[in-house]
């Protein structure tokens, strides 16, 4: 009946299906083309905030105001005190003397080397690791030569005390040599190890 131009309850739900497809699809593709647009939205906002989390981080770590270690130790020192509130006697005495030598010294560090942030005390562990690393590569190389120059004095002194044992034996006839070397054998092989 369609064929002949008369609509039929068929032919309409068909077209009806066909319109909601369509309809379905430009969603599709408009939700895919907001996903993109969110998506590169999202990417922007997450570089722009690390960006400002590492900006203000920066400033926060290299603020003195914040992150005094003068203050820090001062804390420190309280709450040292107020442990060793509750010991006695010499126990009292001996830990404040203790304490106290390794607040002076920590305090003296930091002021030798111009420390006031964490920022600045965390780039001078950095550095001290470097060096202490260099440092200690450089004395395994220097230990090694060492060991090197060891062996080679140790090859020496055989050397030099089987010498003379084993020029005799090279003096000797063939018929006396072999019963030389029976004799003298264990000097005489050193000798031509380290030789």
């Amino acid at each position: 009946m369609e064929r002949k131009g008369i609509e039929t309850d068929k032919g309409n739900y068909n077209r009806e299906i066909r319109k909601y497809n369509q309809l379905v699809k430009t969603i599709k593709e408009e939700i895919k083309t907001l996903k993109g647009w969110i998506g590169n939205l999202l990417d922007n906002l997450s570089t722009a905030y690390e960006k400002f989390k590492d900006i203000e981080r920066d400033k926060v770590i290299d603020n003195p105001k914040l992150f005094n270690l003068t203050n820090y130790l001062l804390t420190y020192s309280e709450i040292q005190k107020e442990k060793s509130k509750y010991l006695k006697g010499y126990a009292k005495t001996n830990k404040e003397k203790y304490d106290f030598k390794k607040l002076t010294s920590a305090y003296s560090y930091l002021r030798k080397n111009n420390i006031e942030t964490i920022g600045q005390l965390q780039t001078k562990i950095e550095t001290l690791k470097s060096n202490s690393y260099r440092l200690n590569k450089k004395a395994k190389t220097i230990h090694k030569e060492m060991e090197d120059v060891e062996k080679k004095i140790l090859y020496y002194e055989i050397y030099k005390a089987k010498k003379e044992v084993y020029e005799e034996y090279q003096k000797k006839n063939i018929f006396t040599k072999e019963a030389f070397y029976n004799k003298h054998k264990k000097d005489i092989d050193r000798y031509k190890v380290v030789s």
